[in-house]
Protein backbone atom coordinates (compact mmCIF):
# COMPACT_ATOMS: atom_id res chain seq x y z
CA UNK A 1 0.00 0.00 0.00
CA UNK A 2 2.56 2.04 0.82
CA UNK A 3 4.52 1.53 -2.77
CA UNK A 4 0.95 2.62 -4.48
CA UNK A 5 0.89 5.75 -1.95
CA UNK A 6 4.19 6.90 -2.79
CA UNK A 7 3.99 6.28 -6.45
CA UNK A 8 0.85 8.23 -6.84
CA UNK A 9 2.32 11.29 -5.14
CA UNK A 10 5.15 10.77 -7.48
CA UNK A 11 3.19 10.78 -10.19
CA UNK A 12 0.89 13.58 -9.41
CA UNK A 13 4.53 15.35 -8.64
CA UNK A 14 5.69 15.44 -12.12
CA UNK A 15 2.06 16.29 -13.56
CA UNK A 16 2.06 19.17 -11.50
CA UNK A 17 5.08 20.83 -13.95
CA UNK A 18 3.50 21.46 -17.25
CA UNK A 19 4.65 23.92 -20.21
CA UNK A 20 4.46 27.47 -19.49
CA UNK A 21 3.55 29.59 -22.44
CA UNK A 22 5.43 32.32 -22.86
CA UNK A 23 3.78 35.52 -23.25
CA UNK A 24 4.83 38.06 -25.79
CA UNK A 25 4.44 42.08 -25.83
CA UNK A 26 2.61 42.89 -29.14
CA UNK A 27 4.06 46.18 -29.14
CA UNK A 28 8.10 44.67 -28.93
CA UNK A 29 10.25 46.26 -32.03
CA UNK A 30 12.21 42.95 -32.27
CA UNK A 31 9.01 41.05 -33.19
CA UNK A 32 8.34 40.34 -36.86
CA UNK A 33 4.97 42.01 -38.46
CA UNK A 34 2.84 38.08 -38.44
CA UNK A 35 3.92 37.06 -34.69
CA UNK A 36 2.77 41.07 -33.55
CA UNK A 37 -1.13 40.24 -35.56
CA UNK A 38 -0.95 36.65 -34.03
CA UNK A 39 -0.60 37.85 -30.61
CA UNK A 40 -2.45 40.87 -31.09
CA UNK A 41 -6.13 40.94 -30.03
CA UNK A 42 -8.77 39.15 -31.93
CA UNK A 43 -5.99 37.83 -34.92
CA UNK A 44 -7.26 37.07 -38.30
CA UNK A 45 -6.26 33.53 -39.31
CA UNK A 46 -5.70 34.79 -42.83
CA UNK A 47 -3.87 38.19 -42.51
CA UNK A 48 -1.26 36.44 -40.14
CA UNK A 49 -0.54 33.53 -42.47
CA UNK A 50 -0.30 35.89 -45.67
CA UNK A 51 1.99 37.76 -43.20
CA UNK A 52 3.84 34.57 -42.15
CA UNK A 53 4.41 33.62 -45.41
CA UNK A 54 5.25 36.96 -46.71
CA UNK A 55 7.93 37.69 -44.36
CA UNK A 56 9.60 34.59 -45.00
CA UNK A 57 9.82 34.94 -48.75
CA UNK A 58 12.44 37.61 -47.75
CA UNK A 59 13.91 36.48 -44.51
CA UNK A 60 15.50 33.10 -43.83
CA UNK A 61 14.10 30.48 -41.25
CA UNK A 62 16.32 30.84 -38.33
CA UNK A 63 15.21 27.86 -35.63
CA UNK A 64 15.91 29.39 -31.96
CA UNK A 65 17.17 26.89 -29.36
CA UNK A 66 15.47 25.72 -26.29
CA UNK A 67 16.73 27.10 -22.67
CA UNK A 68 14.57 24.65 -20.87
Amino acid sequence: MKKVLFLLFITFQLSAFSQVEMKYTTSSEILPNWSQLMYGENPDAGEVIEAYTNYYKKNKLVKNIQLM
